[in-house]
């Protein structure tokens, strides 16, 4: 990347001067959920930001499935294809066309796909057979943790080394408040959180990032048939 926007990510709440007068406590609340908010929406853009208009998403320059070398490594049909496959397919291709090693990797998947995985496959004797990791600490693949975040998309899957995803925070989450329009003559105010940040992935490190629709990475692990 040559260069990158700042962009500011924002959320606010109206409020009457009463209730801060009169309510314990209802001040840090607010502030507590503008927080929240304003990180939530921070974190969406994070994942999936186009970086037009909204902070760079890692998954707009994420490649999609497609070394040559892993076309076709599962004769059968698309069905015959688990999500484990897919998982170690997007592991393969990091390996081989990225340079340097995985040093910070992790999955990103929507808690659905992830529920999936890890409990919809058993044997005759309905026994779970997976080859995923599940702990008290959370689920992960080949060594690398799963993270369940629904700003992924149902059906897509994200594999990378997020040491080479960079943001750059222009300060921290501020709070502020004031006055908008006719707060004034109403005895409201305005409280007001934002965050300065830019969000970015090098050119060279465009091959640490694989996304893909689950779907279409089991067409291309089949026969395609």
């Amino acid at each position: 990347v040559a260069s990158q926007n700042v962009y500011k990510i924002t959320s606010y709440v109206k409020v009457t001067t009463e209730m801060l007068k009169f309510f314990n406590n209802i001040r840090a609340n607010i502030d507590n959920r503008l927080v929240y908010l304003v990180q939530e929406k921070a974190d969406d853009y994070l994942l999936t930001g186009t970086g037009s208009s909204q902070p760079m998403g890692v998954t707009e320059n994420a490649q999609p499935l497609d070394n040559v070398g892993l076309y076709g490594t599962i004769p059968g049909l698309d069905a015959d294809v688990t999500i484990w496959d897919c998982a170690g397919a997007m592991i393969s291709q990091v390996y081989t066309e990225a340079y340097g090693p995985i040093q910070r990797g992790a999955f990103v998947m929507h808690p659905t796909d992830v529920y999936k995985m890890v409990y919809g496959s058993k044997s005759s004797t309905y026994e779970y057979v997976y080859p995923v990791t599940v702990t008290p600490t959370g689920v992960s693949i080949g060594g690398f943790p799963v993270i369940q975040d629904t700003g992924i998309t149902a059906g897509y899957m994200l594999f990378g080394d997020f040491s080479k995803f960079y943001i750059a925070e222009a300060g921290g989450l501020e709070i502020k408040m004031g006055y908008d329009g006719n707060d004034f003559t109403e005895n409201k105010v305005t409280i007001l959180g934002e965050k300065l940040f830019a969000s970015y992935v090098m050119n060279n490190d465009y091959n640490f990032f694989v996304y893909d629709a689950i779907a279409d990475m089991k067409v291309f692990l089949s026969t395609g048939s």
